[in-house]
């Protein structure tokens, strides 16, 4: 998950926008599954504002509220020690 995360972020410098979705895409579920929540939601908000920058303004309000929902996640799990 964090690999896509950041392969995300690196498209996004790039300005690549439709190959940094897809990984932000990936990174969400791979991180979502695995609950990282916290990491999750900054993806999530990573992705919205690439998103928003490139104009597709509704894509990233779907994606935040995305957001509010893995941290609603988060702040209902339990902490688990690694």
């Amino acid at each position: 998950g964090s690999a896509y995360f950041a392969l995300g972020l690196g498209h996004t410098l790039k300005g690549e926008v439709d190959a940094a979705d897809d990984a932000y895409r990936k990174a969400v579920s791979v991180l979502r599954d695995r609950s990282e929540w916290r990491e999750a939601v900054q993806a999530c908000r990573a992705w919205a504002d690439a998103l928003r920058a490139a104009g597709r303004s509704a894509e990233a309000f779907e994606v935040l509220e995305a957001a509010a929902e893995l941290a609603e996640r988060a702040s209902t799990s339990p902490r688990v020690a690694r």
